[in-house]
């Protein structure tokens, strides 16, 4: 069955203003900086939430600390971005840039995104309230989702792989890996990051960031940050696991993934 779908996005100003808006910091790149990047809804505040807590473990992290120690580049300027404050860890979602130099990079399977993307652009009031999970696949497919610089899946993830599979400077790293084994891909990310760590670190950064713990730390700061207080029914930390598209996903949305993006769902282990 073919799906089709007049978008519908509320309030139009936002909206617009979301979809046009352009990261300040590459303008800026430096040579040092080090980069965690992914397509939306793949892992990227998890990963910066264990991160935060190895580079500073006496001090649980939050999400504010999270977004002071490895910046969200939608949310900086060119005043708090100068070259005096300029962080070392940096958080994008763009498709490949060459004035990336040393990027870690989070991959999953674009069933679960689309279900978690979903989710999440209800919760950011970025789409209608009865736009079903079927009209939304034809936008994420499109790559016309509201964080449109990031592209669709394909081209997110392919332009990576495709310019940097082989360097030495990039890592790729799964989601679902990330869950399986979180000790040994914590480490691998450390390890290629330059920070250091002891496995009592690992261990210590992965229970402070557990998705119950981070749950909690949404609903204490969620009048305080912009991208928490919206849709309070609706939680920006869900399930945390792999797989729920399964339940989620109608069978005809999931063929449609599957078909249009099936060459690097395989290369990536996401089809047999």
């Amino acid at each position: 069955m073919d799906y089709h779908v007049n978008i519908r996005l509320l309030p139009p100003k936002l909206n617009i203003k979301k979809a046009r808006r352009d990261p300040a910091v590459p303008l800026w790149a430096a040579e040092d900086d080090v980069w965690i990047c992914s397509y939306p809804k793949s892992g990227n505040t998890w990963m910066r939430f264990c991160l935060a807590n190895l580079l500073r473990p006496a001090e649980p992290a939050d999400f504010r600390a999270v977004n002071d120690l490895i910046p969200d580049i939608y949310r900086l300027n060119k005043g708090n971005f100068s070259k005096g404050s300029r962080s070392r860890y940096l958080k994008s979602h763009e498709v490949f840039r060459p004035d990336y130099r040393r990027v870690l990079y989070l991959c999953r399977d674009p069933r679960d995104v689309l279900v978690s993307y979903f989710h999440y652009s209800r919760k950011q009031e970025d789409i209608a309230d009865d736009m079903t999970i079927a009209e939304f696949a034809e936008i994420f497919l499109e790559g016309n989702v509201p964080a449109r610089s990031a592209g669709s899946w394909a081209e997110n993830v392919g332009s990576w792989l495709g310019a940097r599979r082989s360097s030495k400077s990039f890592l790729v790293l799964r989601y679902e890996d990330l869950l399986a084994n979180p000790h040994a891909r914590l480490a691998q990310a450390a390890r290629f990051l330059g920070i250091p760590f002891t496995d009592e670190m690992i261990a210590g950064a992965i229970e402070a960031s557990a998705a119950d713990k981070m749950r909690a730390i949404e609903a204490r700061e969620a009048d305080n940050d912009p991208a928490l207080r919206k849709r309070r029914d609706i939680p920006f930390v869900r399930n945390a696991t792999s797989g729920g598209w399964r339940k989620e996903l109608p069978a005809p949305i999931a063929r449609k993934v599957e078909q249009r993006w099936a060459p690097l769902m395989r290369e990536l282990g996401y089809l047999n």
